[in-house]
């Protein structure tokens, strides 16, 4: 007679845990608003790595992905922040720090599937001005407020060293002047650390000339009006 209020309170245990683990699995869902932090380059690209002293553009993409509009109610007027942490996770840069914002709430209102963009900019510089040392760093943009989806995953970057230690020698996104034809252009180097040739005067003594003298070859390249190497010796 004992067994079966045993038996059922033992099955009634039995049932609770998978119910539980269920009910907390649907409760898991996606923010309203979802916050992206791409870094561009001088030169517009999206990139990961930056050489020494180049301003670096934080593009900070804030998008409603709910189907019906949603308000962001902001304390000031200001829309976006951008911080930059060493590899150490202390902050070295915060784009708000020392900027001045009207004391005013502000309402941001999405559409369904609208997004706004805020664009900021650093120039390598920490909270004090000073030039930060090459290494590693992590990136957040965030929209202030504190709503969930209101701030960016990290994004990490690399600050490499310049290659100014190095006479002559040019990195990846340096630029090396050259004439040729008696123009004058810049050349951004696009692959690894390479050598420039050497600039020498024209052969025929014009001034203004000028020939590039391409790695290990004894004989110049032709500039304009310049005398060929049979004619003349280097």
């Amino acid at each position: 007679m004992r067994r079966a209020p045993l038996m059922s309170l033992l099955a009634f245990f039995l049932m609770v845990p998978a119910g539980g683990c269920a009910a907390r699995e649907e409760s898991v869902t996606k923010t309203d608003l979802e916050t992206r932090l791409v870094l561009k380059s001088a030169a517009g690209d999206e990139a990961r790595e930056f050489p020494t002293g180049e301003t670096i553009t934080f593009v900070v993409t804030f998008r409603n992905r709910a189907a019906t509009p949603r308000t962001l109610t902001l304390p000031t007027s200001q829309t976006l922040d951008c911080l930059v942490y060493a590899a150490d996770h202390k902050e070295v840069w915060r784009h708000s720090s020392g900027r001045m914002f009207a004391q005013v709430i502000t309402e941001l209102t999405l559409k369904p599937g609208e997004s706004r963009t805020f664009t900021a900019t650093w120039n390598q510089a920490d909270s004090k001005g000073k030039p930060v040392p090459p290494g590693e760093y992590e990136a957040v943009g965030l929209v202030p407020g504190n709503a969930p989806g209101c701030r960016s995953d990290a994004v990490k970057f690399t600050i490499r060293p310049s290659a100014a230690g190095k006479p002559g020698l040019l990195g990846r996104g340096d630029a090396v002047g050259r004439v040729v034809g008696g123009l004058r252009q810049q050349v951004v180097v696009q692959g690894e650390t390479v050598e420039p040739p050497p600039l020498i005067g024209n052969l025929d003594r014009h001034p203004r000339e000028k020939l590039l003298l391409h790695g290990e070859a004894e004989a110049p390249v032709r500039g304009t009006n310049a005398p060929s190497g049979e004619e003349r010796r280097v």
